[in-house]
């Protein structure tokens, strides 16, 4: 169930009276906020509000700042989304004669989702607000303002970010920006920088990560420039009319954001300012700092293991962030989640990470090495040998400890990003023509997810999406060797070399870290697919460890150790019956972190009054009695239902997921699974009917099997009414 508050003025005229009385509630433009309509669902709450200012007169001293307030006209529950993105069938409760008014946390567009849990409770569950908060808000607002800013001060805070030059060089987007910059600055919000997406570096919004302390970051905007100005990525914030996606700064947008009231931070800062991009350490560092901060343990080899559904795959990103930027997963876990899968496709794409899922037909010339056949341009048949996806990251590991050992000179990884962007820029408006090592002409282009792609101008052929990786490693290599046919890459990452920059590596540098990342490691036969790579991988079997080893690899004859910097985050599925475990020789190499199901991400997700979080923790609890914790439900299972939660939705969950899962689990034992769902009904036994005429008179023997057989089957009815699955808790249904 999602929360709305929508607006009821048309052109200064109040609808709110023809709303109630028709049962109704209607948008009044004809090209706005079509599609976020749309989105509304049956069940959804819905309050009408309008939004005013006050100085004076307020129930808490707001220390004589100006107050933004929402008053709450009517609120109801929609009954049927017409679909043309204007009108909302609602049902509206009789209104209160006791007015209802918001403070501080106002939605001025026409119609906004409210995901703030406290804001909905001061809406729709008549919980007070918090006197001595605003009280202590509105104190910190009145105090420590900065003196006059200058313009050279703002503008020299973002001078190193990409294409920033552009606004500078425009009067008009310069005057803009600084605009802008003032605004979000006496919000009081923050500016910061974040190297990891070169589309949108600038960032505003919440970042607690000030000075060196170490805190979690909430960005309301991301914000990038090219020739034609400032242009924002909202996160998830519906304040610019319709526009979710890429939203043009213009002096009306400006004065739209303006009149929306941003109210994230944290009233203990003190100064209570907002902090420019010098206040934080710099992040465009990948991985673990050289000044000197401690760095995190971490184990080299380590393994998530649960039941199907409690997120294994899911925290591999945060395992392997927590790694690569020395933070620990408990800040991780507070920022946002794109952000998160911002950064680690980054490092993907700069090779170093590498995701794999093993199967029964993965072997060990896919993982480490083996022969490929290959035909040349002449059409002659060769066999070359090919490094498997984990022989490639330990090379790529051992190039960055050679760099460190003889001091010597790298392309750096912000440079090559900066020159691939550079060249989408490009292309999006230019023709660009290029040719491979043979000759061969192609044409530049961008795909629907804004990526490289080519298409030969013989016009044979479709357009091929291109390896955004195999340019980042031929730009590292600086090589005139064409690798696993990545010819149009190859021809790309020649047309880069003048575009990226060098930097020396010296005795005190950091070594990166690469990860391997190995989704249903137990899929896949071990044995086969590690080889000799299972003593190697050990701790104290790695390159600079007292018992460093290496082999002689089969195939290419060479020399092979692994490198220390190089880590092995797998994923295990321990309720899959079909799996044989690991092998015990690999199992003793690795550490286990247990991934359970974690219901408590339910606790606030409710279905007429059935609490989801503790429906899940209950039938769990039943589980590890009759069979045992590694076949618990996971709670992935029932996340959709945090967006969209109705007793359909429910049904189709137990239907299509929980029973066949507990099938699988009881291995069609239905009197076992009936037990975990607490005879609530959906499942009925009966006898064979005329088990009599089935079976020939002299089959005595089974006369008594086929008595006692139960034949069961699902009540249809019992999964469409909500107290067939509250009965399933049982005796806490009542509590």
């Amino acid at each position: 169930m999602n929360c709305w508050v929508v607006g009821a003025d048309w052109d200064g005229e109040d609808k709110t009276p023809e709303f109630l009385k028709n049962g109704i509630w209607e948008n009044g433009y004809q090209d706005k906020y079509i599609d976020l309509i749309k989105t509304v669902q049956v069940g959804d709450r819905i309050a009408i509000k309008s939004i005013y200012g006050q100085k004076h007169n307020l129930p808490f001293n707001n220390h004589k700042c100006f107050v933004s307030c929402m008053k709450i006209k009517a609120i109801g529950t929609v009954v049927e989304n017409l679909g043309d993105g204007r009108v909302l069938r609602v049902n509206w409760e009789p209104q209160s004669e006791q007015e209802k008014v918001i403070y501080l946390y106002t939605y001025r567009p026409t119609i906004m989702r409210v995901v703030n849990k406290s804001v909905q409770k001061y809406i729709f569950e008549n919980t007070e607000q918090d006197f001595a908060e605003l009280d202590n808000f509105y104190k910190k607002r009145s105090q420590n303002r900065d003196d006059e800013i200058s313009d050279e001060f703002i503008l020299s805070q973002f001078r190193d970010v990409l294409n920033f030059e552009h606004v500078e060089k425009n009067p008009a987007q310069r005057d803009l920006f600084l605009k802008l910059t003032r605004f979000i600055h006496e919000a009081p919000l923050d500016w910061w920088i974040t190297y990891s997406d070169q589309t949108h570096p600038v960032r505003f919004g919440v970042n607690n990560n000030f000075n060196g302390r170490n805190s979690t970051n909430g960005y309301i905007a991301a914000v990038g420039f090219n020739q034609d100005g400032v242009f924002f990525k909202p996160n998830d914030h519906a304040f610019f009319e319709d526009e979710t996606e890429i939203v043009r700064l213009t002096a009306e947008k400006l004065d739209e954001l303006k009149n929306i009231e941003f109210t994230k931070m944290d009233t203990d800062r003190d100064p209570f300012v907002g902090y420019w991009p010098e206040n934080y350490k710099s992040d465009k560092q990948v991985g673990p700092s050289s000044s000197g901060a401690e760095l995190i343990p971490q184990d080299l080899n380590r393994i998530l293991f649960g039941a199907a559904g409690t997120g294994k795959t899911y925290h591999t990103i945060n395992y392997a962030l927590s790694i690569i930027e020395n933070k620990p997963l408990e800040a991780l876990e507070n920022e946002e989640r794109d952000e998160l899968k911002n950064r680690f496709d980054q490092y993907k794409e700069q090779g170093q990470i590498k995701f794999v899922t093993f199967h029964q037909s993965f072997s060990y010339e896919d993982f480490v090495e083996g022969i490929r056949a290959e035909t040349d341009k002449h059409g002659n048949l060769k066999y070359p040998i090919k490094s498997g996806v984990f022989k490639e990251l330990c090379t790529f590991a051992k190039k960055e400890q050679d760099l460190i050992d003889f001091e010597d000179f790298t392309v750096t990884d912000e440079s090559i990003q900066n020159a691939i962007n550079s060249l989408i820029d490009k292309v999006k408006t230019t023709e660009i023509t290029l040719s491979t090592k043979t000759g061969s002409q192609f044409q530049l282009r961008t795909n629907q997810n804004g990526k490289l792609a080519a298409r030969a101008v013989s016009g044979k052929g479709s357009t091929t999406s291109l390896s955004h990786p195999a340019i980042v490693r031929y730009l590292k290599d600086q090589s005139d060797e064409i690798v696993a046919n990545k010819s149009y890459e190859w021809a790309i990452a020649k047309e880069l070399r003048s575009e990226v920059e060098s930097e020396q590596y010296t005795s005190t540098s950091d070594k990166k870290p690469y990860i391997l990342i190995i989704d249903e490691i137990n899929r896949g036969n071990i044995s086969r697919i590690f080889g000799e790579l299972i003593t190697l991988i050990e701790d104290s079997k790695r390159v600079g460890a007292s018992e460093a080893l290496s082999v002689t690899l089969p195939y290419s004859k060479e020399e092979f150790s692994v490198p220390d910097n190089v880590y092995i985050i797998g994923t295990m599925n321990s309720s899959d019956r079909s799996l044989t475990g690991l092998d015990i020789a690999l199992r003793r190499r690795f550490t286990f972190v247990e991934m359970p199901p974690k219901h408590e991400l339910l606790s606030e997700t409710e279905i007429d009054g059935l609490n989801v979080g503790e429906l899940l923790k209950v039938m769990n609890q039943r589980i590890e009695v009759v069979l045992d914790r590694d076949h618990c439900i996971g709670h992935a299972n029932f996340m959709s239902l945090t967006s969209q939660s109705t007793i359909k939705d429910l049904a189709q969950i137990f239907k299509q997921k929980i029973i066949p899962q507990l099938q699988e689990y009881f291995f069609d034992d239905w009197g076992k699974i009936d037990l975990v769902l607490y005879k609530n009904g959906m499942l009925e036994s009966s006898s064979p009917a005329d088990s009599e005429k089935l079976f020939p008179d002299e089959n005595d023997e089974y006369r008594g099997y086929v008595q006692n057989k139960k034949i069961w089957t699902l009540d249809e009815d019992a999964f469409k009414s909500i107290d067939s699955y509250k009965a399933i808790l049982g005796s806490k249904a009542d509590t």
